[in-house]
Parts: C-alpha cells; structure tokens; sequence
C-alpha cells in the first residue's frame, strides 16, 4: 500500500514557519514600496525639469522682445527729432511766405495806384479829342489836318466850332480816307459837335471818342450786350466805356448807378471807376 503524506493544519505548522512568512511577506511590501518611492521621485524630478526649460524660452524671448523695443524707440526718437527740425524750418517758411505775401500786396497796391493815375492822366489829355474816320477826296488832302477838319466842321456839320490841334493818323499817301485826331478847344464843343453827327446819316464819316486803350477794350467788350438789349427792345447805347440802358448807366447784372463790370485788372476798373466818380 503506498503511503499518503498530509501537512498538518496552519493550526498544527510549527512556529518557526509563520515566521518566515510573515518576514517573506514584509519583504514583498517593502520591494512594492520602494519601486513606487522610486517613480514618484522619476516622476517629480522630470515634472521639475520641464517648467525649468519653459522659463529659460520666455526669458530670452522677452530679452529679444526689449531689445526690439529699446532699438524702436531709438529709432522712432530720431525720427521725433527729423520731425522737430522739418516743423521748425516749415515755421521759418511759413513767416517767410507771410512777409513775402505782405510784400506782394504793397507792391501790388502800388501799381494799382500808379495805374489809376496813368489811366487818369490818359484820359484827361483825350477829353477835349475827337477822331474823325472817312473824310473823302484826295483832293482834299492838299489842306492841312487842321483846315480839313474846321472845313468839315463848317461845312458838313453846320457849326462855327473850330479845331485847337489836328493830325493824320493813317498814312496820307494811300487812296482810303485817312483817319484824323483832333483836339478841340473844350468839352462843350465835343458834346456840340456829338449832337449834330445826325447830319452824317447816310454817309460814310463818322466821329468817335478818342478812347484810352482800356477803354476801347472795355468798349469793344460791351458791344454784344448792347446788341442783346436792342433785340429785346430795350433803348441801349454806349458811352465811352460805360453801357447805358434806357438812359441809366448799368452794370452786367442790371443795378443801376454802376460801372459795368468787365474781366480786366483791378487797376484798370479802379482807375474807371475813379475818374468817374
């Protein structure tokens, strides 16, 4: 018969077993202990490396970040100081202009000035002067300018008024008929001789005001309102440089009791306008 071995009950082991056991069993904890001690240190001490890194990065982006401020701000100094200096030469030009501008304007009144007397003095001399157009005969261009005109005068005209001065304006030589400037004695024998130029209907002479050149630009200027005012049946005539509309003097807008306004210089108007006045 084979023989059957059976332990003996935990109750019945001996002492010296349980021993052993329990110091199996407390070496099997402290092993677990220290491997789990072990990746908690791992663990932790690559966490701690990793924020480490992290701060070296930030700190030298905010270096370079401050040297790109500090170079801007250097640059954008200069630049204040350009500017500064651009202002302060745009100042000098400003007080510049503002005296060369001041200039401008005495000069400016000056000539307006000078050219109101010039303009003035020009049509004083011409106030008491006629010009005579289309006087025929070639014959006639034997006599002198002088008795040519009181001839006219005379004889055409119908008056006692005589020349003071007179001259050929157009060359003598040729066929036409010649233009002549003459200077009477007065502006009454002027308006007188005006009066009686009814009697040249028909004919070819005519007798005009001896205009200052403005005047005849003025003049000239003036002669298509002045045919406009006709066709709406209005009585419209010029006098020198001055436009008339149903006896009254007026100006392009229609007031009466002004000179008409043309493009021309201020000084020209001005000089009008104050010999007139």
């Amino acid at each position: 018969m084979s023989s059957v071995t059976h332990s003996p009950p935990k109750s019945q082991q001996p002492a010296g077993g349980k021993k052993f056991r329990a110091h199996v069993n407390q070496f099997q904890a402290t092993g677990r202990m220290k491997r789990k001690t072990d990746d908690d240190v791992h663990s932790g001490s690559a966490k701690s490396q990793k924020p480490d890194f992290g701060l070296e990065v930030l700190g030298e982006m905010m270096m370079r970040i401050e040297a790109r401020m500090q170079a801007n701000t250097e640059t954008l100094l200069e630049k204040l100081k350009t500017f500064d200096a651009m202002k302060e030469r745009i100042d000098k030009l400003e007080e510049e202009n503002e005296r060369k501008t001041e200039e401008i304007t005495e000069l400016r009144d000056f000539i307006f000035k000078l050219g109101n007397r010039v303009e003035i003095m020009d049509r004083k001399q011409r106030e008491k002067n006629i010009l005579i157009y289309g006087i025929p005969s070639k014959k006639d261009r034997e006599l002198s300018a002088k008795k040519l005109v009181n001839q006219f005068i005379q004889e055409t005209l119908e008056l006692s008024v005589r020349a003071q001065e007179a001259r050929i304006l157009e060359n003598p030589d040729t066929d036409a008929p010649p233009t002549i400037l003459v200077e009477l004695y007065s502006v009454t024998d002027k308006h007188t001789i005006f009066k009686n130029c009814n009697k040249l209907a028909g004919s070819s002479i005519s007798v005009q005001d001896d205009l200052t050149p403005l005047e005849k630009k003025l003049r000239k200027d003036l002669v298509p309102e002045m045919k406009k005012l006709r066709k709406e049946g209005k009585k419209a005539s010029i006098h020198r440089a001055e436009l008339y509309v149903d006896g009254k003097r007026v100006n392009k807008s229609g007031t009466t009791s002004n000179f008409w306004k043309m493009k021309t210089t201020p000084t020209h108007m001005a000089a009008i306008n104050q010999h007139k006045q």
